[in-house]
């Protein structure tokens, strides 16, 4: 975790960021599907842009993006990554709908997915700006399959086209009561 260039008193409140906002997004998605789920947050990292490929999530591998801007007193981009493993739940857990791999997915699957991506995104944006006192309205989302490599490659391109050197990673898990 890459945390050198923020306070102690900056890590704990986007830690409390953190928090909130996947509760909330928690809270929203048991409503909306019936079952409970909890969340948990392995980490929390921020890394310049650039050394984002040299990461880990960076591996190359079939994986599910939503992202959008948001914009207001604070501008950004904001993204969910999730693995193959992790869309395929999502499309079970919250659609009732078996697909046997990402890549047979149709125009509803990615909209499902696209949903949960907006409501865990809104969440964490809410939690923001109530936090700090701030509007940062996010755009529609919008959805990627595909290799990770080239999803990273377009999103970095996205971010320092803006001038945003810095990545702000949370990690968080949403866990259903069935363990799913």
């Amino acid at each position: 975790m890459d945390t050198k260039n923020l306070s102690p008193k900056e890590i704990e409140l986007l830690n409390r960021i953190t928090t909130v906002g996947a509760q909330k997004a928690a809270l929203v998605l048991t409503k909306m599907t019936g079952i409970n789920i909890d969340v948990s947050f392995p980490e929390m990292s921020v890394m310049d842009v650039e050394n984002f490929f040299q990461s880990e999530e960076t591996e190359n591998r079939i994986v599910g993006f939503v992202f959008c801007r948001f914009s207001g007193e604070v501008d950004g981009f904001a993204g969910l990554l999730l693995s193959e493993e992790s869309v395929l739940k999502v499309l079970k857990s919250f659609y009732g709908k078996e697909v046997p791999s990402i890549d047979q997915m149709d125009d509803t699957d990615y909209s499902g997915v696209k949903e949960v991506g907006n409501i865990i995104i809104a969440s964490f944006l809410n939690a923001l700006s109530n936090t700090y006192g701030i509007t940062a309205m996010p755009t529609v989302p919008d959805v990627a399959i595909d290799y990770s490599t080239s999803i990273f490659q377009e999103f970095s391109l996205m971010l320092l086209n803006e001038n945003k050197d810095n990545l702000v990673s949370f990690k968080t898990q949403l866990i259903t009561q069935r363990g799913e």
